[in-house]
């Protein structure tokens, strides 16, 4: 139910996950839609770096598709 929550949004840039099991985050991870997602951290990107977006969160980037 957590993974439909959170990928049920017409936005894709970026997620987190917090928990202690690993091997749990990053099956969380691989279902996430998101363009960047943390581990129990939240880092904020520079600008200047490139990233992708899924969703409409993705302009300029073939509308994150």
């Amino acid at each position: 139910e957590v993974i439909k929550r959170a990928n049920d949004t017409p936005y894709g840039l970026a997620a987190g996950v917090i928990t202690k099991d690993l091997s749990r985050a990053l099956q969380l991870v691989e279902q996430l839609q998101a363009g960047s997602v943390w581990v129990n951290q939240y880092s904020p990107l520079q600008l200047q770096a490139p990233f992708g977006s899924f969703k409409q969160s993705g302009h300029g980037r073939k509308l994150g598709r």
